[in-house]
């Protein structure tokens, strides 16, 4: 379950943030609920659900403001990231934070916010262990694989801190586990974790040198367009 919480003291905002969010979460199979936030202070009170990204406004009836509450949130293991959604763009430099995803002007609009929403949830699920199966060495942060291979009726998952996985799966069951994650398919038999790719041709993928010993992984011909297009799309946001 994915928490989103809505911080805005106007209700009709919080309405139209929420409209917008689940624009985007149509047609994905994620479970996901909201938490609303009337006030800085009901945020600073919350200690219940883990909020995967915090919509917050800027200026509310408060004595501490929206760029004060990101301050103090830093180190709270109850917000992962934040978007800011405000009228007041005099405060866009102020907003940036190790947890800010980034800023949207009021009235919000999905092509903006979409592209956010995207961002945070590959961070979350990035941060959060996935299960190939049931045993405790099948769980696996998506930010420590490398890359994954597949022979047969098996998956190889090839990670930084505990070498090669074996598991009894198709590499179709691992990209349905890892969707919304950076580790994209790039062939019939292999999945990679862009933010190990140093370029990428039209028939190969070069890793970085400090990541692996193999440099080279191959990219299958029908992948080539959606390859470019997701690592493009990657470099513009990271």
């Amino acid at each position: 379950m994915i928490y989103i919480g809505i911080c805005d003291d106007e209700t009709i905002h919080q309405n139209k943030n929420r409209d917008c969010c689940e624009k985007f979460f149509s047609g994905k199979n994620i479970d996901h609920s909201y938490i609303f936030f009337h006030s800085i202070f009901d945020v600073l009170s919350y200690s219940s659900h883990h909020i995967s990204v915090l919509l917050l406004d800027i200026e509310m009836n408060d004595s501490i403001n929206g760029v004060q509450l990101m301050h103090r949130l830093q180190h709270s293991r109850f917000v992962e990231s934040i978007i800011f959604i405000s009228s007041h763009t005099n405060y866009v430099y102020d907003s940036f934070s190790p947890k800010t995803i980034g800023f949207c002007p009021k009235p919000v609009k999905i092509e903006r916010l979409f592209p956010l929403l995207e961002s945070s949830l590959r961070s979350h699920c990035s941060n959060h262990p996935v299960s190939f199966n049931s045993a405790p060495e099948g769980k696996i942060y998506p930010g420590d694989i490398i890359y994954i291979y597949s022979t047969g009726h098996y998956i190889n998952v090839v990670t930084y801190s505990s070498g090669n996985h074996l598991f009894v799966m198709d590499i179709k069951g691992a990209e349905n586990i890892l969707q919304n994650t950076n580790i994209i398919r790039i062939h019939k038999s292999y999945m990679v974790n862009m933010s190990c790719i140093k370029s990428v041709n039209s028939t190969n993928i070069t890793l970085f040198d400090s990541v692996i010993e193999i440099r080279h992984l191959p990219v299958g011909r029908s992948y080539r367009d959606q390859v470019k297009a997701l690592y493009t799309e990657y470099l513009l946001k990271y």
